[in-house]
C-alpha cells in the first residue's frame, strides 16, 4: 500500500489560545446604543434561563430533551498542565427551527456536580455578566471560579449540506481527571422581541462524564487519533475569532474532523495526531517509530488486511533545528486514498514506539469504507 501523505513535521509550536478573549485595559470599548443595551439585557436573560436549566438538571430533575444531538471530543496537551479538548456537536438537519442558538457547557470535578449546584442555588451566575454580545468582563478577582471551566456561545447555525448534519464546534481546557460534563443547547428567538404566536422554544441538556488524560508526566503518549475529512493548510493565522469557532485549528492546520468516520473508496483517510514525553538524544531528537496496520472485519472476526511502510522520527528524519524544548511537537500522520480498500469495516492498529525510552503503546480506532 502506498501513502499518499507525508508525516507532519510542527516545526513551530502547536499554540492553543485562550477560548475567551479578554479586552486589554486600554483597549476603547465603544458606547453602545440604547438598541445594543437592549438587546444584551434580552441575551442576559436568555443566559439565566437556559443556566438555570442546568443547574435544575444538576439538582434532580428531568433533563429537557427536545434537541436530538451527538456529542464527540479529543484530546491534546496544552499548557500550565491542562489537556486542550476541542469538540463537534451534532445535530440532524432540519431538527432547528431557528437561525441561532445558546450553547452553555459546564464541566465539575466528578461528584461535585451536587454540591456545586447547592452553592449556586438563589446565587447570580457570574457567566451572565459577562455574556452578551461577545463582551467579556474580567472575571471577579479573589473569587475562585465555581467549575472547572463554564463557557457560553450565541452561534448562527452553519449551514448544512445535503443530507448532512449541522455541526457546531467550540472546546475547553482542564487538568487532567474525571469531570461531569453539561452541555445545553437551546433554540434563540428570530428577532429581539419574542413572538408569541411563534412554537416554544426548544431546550436540550446533555450530561455525560468525560475522562481527561494528564499529558504532564515522563510516560509516552499521544493525543486523540483524528480522523478527518478535510485537511486544509491555511495561507493566513487564524484570527482569535476563528480559533474560537473551529478549534480544531492547529498552527497552520485545519481540520475537519470526521463524526462518523465513514468514507468511500473515493475519499482519503486523513489521520493525525501528535506524540508527547518521547526520549531525546544528546542531539535533542527522538528516535520513534510508527507503525499503520489496517484489518478488516469479517463474519469470523477480522483478518489483516494490509500496512503502510513505518513513519520514523529520529535524526535522520527531522529537520536540524528540530527541539522539544523550544515548543517543536511530533506531529503524525498520513493520508491514504481508499480506492484499494474493499467495501466493509475496517480497524486501523496504530503503535508507536519510542526506541530511547524502550516504551510502546498502541491504539486502535475503527472506519468504514461504502462504494458511495
Amino acid at each position: 500500500m502506498r501513502t499518499y501523505g507525508r508525516a507532519l513535521i510542527a516545526l513551530g509550536a502547536l499554540v492553543f489560545v485562550a477560548f475567551l478573549v479578554y479586552p486589554s485595559a486600554q483597549q476603547q470599548v465603544p458606547k453602545k446604543t440604547k438598541e445594543q443595551e437592549k438587546f444584551e439585557k434580552s441575551l442576559d436573560a436568555e443566559i439565566q434561563a437556559l443556566v438555570q436549566v442546568v443547574n435544575q438538571t444538576v439538582g434532580g430533575q428531568a433533563a429537557p430533551s427536545e434537541i436530538p444531538l451527538t456529542f464527540e471530543n479529543h484530546y491534546l496537551k496544552a499548557r500550565d498542565g491542562r489537556t486542550y479538548s476541542p469538540f463537534v456537536v451534532t445535530i440532524p438537519a432540519g431538527t432547528l427551527k431557528t437561525p441561532t442558538v445558546l450553547l452553555y457547557f459546564r464541566l465539575v470535578k466528578k461528584g461535585a456536580a451536587g454540591e456545586e449546584a447547592k452553592k449556586t442555588e438563589g446565587q447570580a451566575n457570574e457567566l451572565v455578566k459577562k455574556g452578551a454580545a461577545g463582551e467579556e468582563a474580567k472575571k471577579t478577582e479573589g473569587k475562585a471560579n465555581e467549575y472547572a471551566f463554564e463557557d457560553v456561545h450565541g452561534i448562527t447555525v452553519p449551514a448544512a449540506k445535503p443530507g448532512e448534519p449541522h455541526r457546531l464546534m467550540r472546546a475547553f481546557a482542564v487538568a487532567g481527571g474525571e469531570y461531569d460534563l453539561f452541555l445545553a443547547l437551546r433554540e434563540r428567538p428570530a428577532g429581539q422581541k419574542p413572538d408569541p404566536k411563534a412554537a416554544p422554544l426548544k431546550t436540550t441538556v446533555h450530561h455525560l462524564t468525560v475522562t481527561v488524560p494528564d499529558y504532564w508526566s515522563e510516560q509516552l503518549a499521544t493525543s486523540s487519533i483524528i480522523l478527518a475529512d478535510q485537511v486544509e493548510q491555511l495561507t493566513a493565522a487564524p484570527t482569535d475569532q476563528q480559533m474560537i469557532t473551529h478549534p480544531y485549528t492547529f498552527g497552520s492546520t485545519k481540520v475537519v474532523p470526521s463524526t462518523d468516520h465513514a468514507f468511500t473508496k473515493t475519499d482519503n483517510l486523513s489521520i493525525i495526531f501528535l506524540v508527547y514525553n518521547t526520549a531525546i538524544d544528546a542531539n535533542k531528537k527522538p528516535d520513534v517509530q510508527v507503525d499503520y496496520n489496517f484489518h478488516q472485519q469479517v463474519d469470523t472476526g477480522e483478518k489483516f488486511f494490509n500496512r503502510t511502510n513505518p513513519q520514523l522520527f529520529n535524526a535522520e528524519t527531522l529537520p536540524p533545528q528540530f527541539d522539544p524544548a523550544v515548543g517543536h511537537q511530533l506531529v503524525a500522520g498520513q493520508e491514504i486514498p481508499l480506492a484499494s480498500f474493499p467495501e466493509g469495516k475496517y480497524r486501523l492498529e496504530i503503535k508507536v514506539n519510542d526506541r530511547l525510552a524502550k516504551q510502546t503503546l498502541t491504539h486502535s480506532v475503527t472506519f468504514s469504507v461504502a462504494t458511495s
